[in-house]
């Protein structure tokens, strides 16, 4: 090792081969695929599959000691899983001696290949039989999201939602919100803040959060909303409503408009209800338990596995989000460590990419650490 010093920091310079490293790779890779590892959170045991791939790279013993590589391995699975949910552990797979083969490619795929895609990354569960249960009878028209129950079987419900498109005000284009809420639509634009005065004096007695469907929302309105928010005071998350929205849709008990003579000061908020579940975000508002032709996709998490809850989310949503890969690419079979398994074409052809950026920097020789000294 060379250091050189300086008047305020010192320069190491570390020999590395990251080539030499592929057997730890191998042999994570074979404890991922034959079930060799677990996970073990407040003495709740989870067995390892392929879609914990960023969570087991981050998280194993095997890796500590490495340092830039560690880092470097973890940043690229997290890139393709963040880019397509199921890459990340085909990545690794290529890094392994023995490498990746591929043997044959399905445009046309069946249900059976869609249960043997999710087989590979989530194993033969009961999460895998409900998302493919799910994926069967709603398809991809769903909203979906979590609850704890005190039951000890894990599964899901179903109720009709209400998707309402639009963009939020850019004010609030960074924030989601997702809570119990009243939902007041204005049929025009909203210039002042004095136009709403009587509705945010009810939000803020009555500490109940209010999504304000609009046509349109002048700056300085939606930047004195946005402050209140921040501040904790007050919750009214502004969006604005496409041309073709239902403005009869059921949401609101009354309407505030010209043709109505309705004005904000002039309606009744109490009558108007609280609907358990509105989830809204910077293009959307889905709202839960009303007529629509969205669905509701409740799943109901046992609460004696809340230390693995985020596990359990993290791979639901890993599998909803890899069954879309395949019914857009299609299926390869792939060979690695002496077994076959079918994953979405498009995740191999991420982990490909990934993997040609790889192999650039394998040809490292040395890592320069810059520290500062005090």
């Amino acid at each position: 090792m060379n250091c050189t010093s300086l008047q305020y920091s010192s320069i190491e310079t570390n020999e590395k081969n990251f080539k030499l490293e592929k057997k730890r790779i191998s042999k994570l890779v074979e404890n991922v695929i034959c079930g060799k590892s677990f996970f073990n959170y407040s003495n709740r045991i989870l067995r390892l599959v392929p879609a914990d791939a960023i969570r087991y790279t981050s998280q194993t013993k095997a890796l500590k000691d490495l340092g830039v590589y560690r880092n470097a391995l973890i940043n690229f699975v997290f890139s393709c899983e963040n880019k397509c949910s199921g890459s990340g552990i085909i990545f690794l797979m290529m890094l392994t001696n023995l490498g990746l083969k591929e043997n044959y490619k399905k445009i046309r795929i069946e249900r059976r290949d869609i249960k043997n895609v999710l087989s590979f990354y989530l194993g033969k569960g009961k999460i895998l039989e409900n998302v493919i249960d799910v994926f069967f009878n709603f398809g991809f028209e769903y909203n979906l999201r979590f609850s704890k129950t005190e039951h000890d079987v894990f599964g899901y419900n179903r109720r009709s939602a209400l998707k309402i498109d639009g963009s939020s005000d850019p004010a609030f284009l960074e924030i989601n919100h997702e809570s119990p809420s009243i939902i007041v639509t204005v049929d025009g634009t909203i210039e002042t803040v004095g136009e709403l005065d009587s509705m945010l004096q009810w939000s803020i007695n009555n500490k109940k959060p209010i999504v304000l469907l609009n046509r349109g929302i002048s700056p300085d309105v939606s930047n004195t909303l946005k402050v209140n928010w921040d501040s904790g005071k007050l919750k009214v998350w502004p969006f604005v409503i496409n041309d073709d929205y239902d403005l009869n849709s059921g949401v609101s008990a009354q309407i505030v408009s010209a043709e109505t003579g309705l004005r904000v000061s002039n309606i009744d908020l109490d009558e108007f209800k609280i609907f358990d579940s509105v989830e809204c975000n910077h293009n959307k508002i889905m709202v839960s338990n009303v007529k629509g032709r969205f669905n509701d996709i409740e799943f109901l998490l046992p609460i004696r596995d809340t230390a693995i809850h985020s596990i359990m989310e993290e791979r639901i949503l890993c599998a909803t989000s890899i069954v879309k890969n395949a019914c857009i690419s299609g299926v390869t079979a792939v060979e690695c460590l002496g077994k076959e398994f079918l994953v979405p074409d498009i995740c191999l052809d991420y982990a490909k990419q990934a993997l040609k950026e790889w192999n650039k920097i394998e040809d490292i020789g040395c890592v320069v650490t810059l520290q500062q000294k005090n």
